[in-house]
């Protein structure tokens, strides 16, 4: 029997390894679930341990009692604001291998534990007020954000997922590069002009010799400038 602290860390590396992204779905709110529910500290946790053990493709996670529940059959569901129940969908297709890895960003607007780098790299697409969960530098010429792959890839694509709240227009006049220390970005993947928009995913096809341990999307125009992102997926 897997001590607790193990079997965590055994689905974490397999959530990792499979390359999921989960999506919020903000199309209906969720009063009530019926059925059993588990508790789970977070809607991490919710996930791994439903696409883990039950190969599930959606789950439902209330913030409020931290409970999670992933039968689909026995929601009942409204059109309303005031939801208790976030509802997650899995996107399929290609491996996503930027998922869980480092993240540093320029700066950090205010607050690390609401705009801090990881959450390019969680898995997650939240549609928070003000961006919270989110990457969000301060105002500053030419903010970056960079991710480390922690080994060389030759990368093929780079997705860049805009906030879904609002301001997506900030997201503009993007490079993305590739390197081997994280100091230095002599490969160009792609460029984004802009402007972008709220919920978009700015998909960057990288030319064929972007290899690099290290990817690194950066606005080079304008300023000061805030860079504000929900994901930063990188395929291969």
């Amino acid at each position: 029997m897997f001590e607790p602290s193990i079997l965590s860390v055994l689905i974490y590396a397999s959530f990792v390894q499979a390359g999921l992204r989960f999506m919020l779905n903000s199309d209906f709110g969720y009063n009530e679930i019926e059925g059993d529910v588990l508790f789970h500290p977070s809607v991490v946790s919710c996930i791994m341990h439903c696409s883990v053990y039950w190969k599930c493709t959606s789950v439902f996670f209330n913030k409020k009692t931290q409970q999670c529940n992933w039968l689909t059959s026995a929601v009942e569901h409204q059109n309303t604001q005031n939801q208790d129940w976030d509802f997650y969908e899995m996107e399929t297709g290609e491996v996503n291998i930027a998922l869980s890895k480092p993240a540093t960003q320029s700066s950090t607007f205010e607050d690390p534990y609401n705009y801090g780098a990881m959450f390019a790299t969680d898995g997650l697409v939240p549609i928070h007020q003000n961006g919270y969960q989110c990457t969000h530098t301060g105002p500053e010429l030419t903010p970056w954000l960079s991710i480390d792959l922690q080994d060389t890839f030759k990368i093929k694509k780079v997705v860049l997922v805009n906030r879904q709240d609002e301001v997506g227009d900030r997201l503009h006049d993007v490079e993305v590069r590739a390197g081997q220390d994280g100091a230095s970005f002599p490969r160009i993947c792609g460029t984004f002009e802009g402007p972008g928009f709220t919920g978009q995913s700015v998909n960057i096809f990288c030319q064929q010799n972007t290899i690099g341990r290290f990817v690194r999307a950066q606005i080079v125009k304008g300023g000061p400038e805030y860079l504000s992102l929900c994901e930063m997926e990188i395929y291969t």
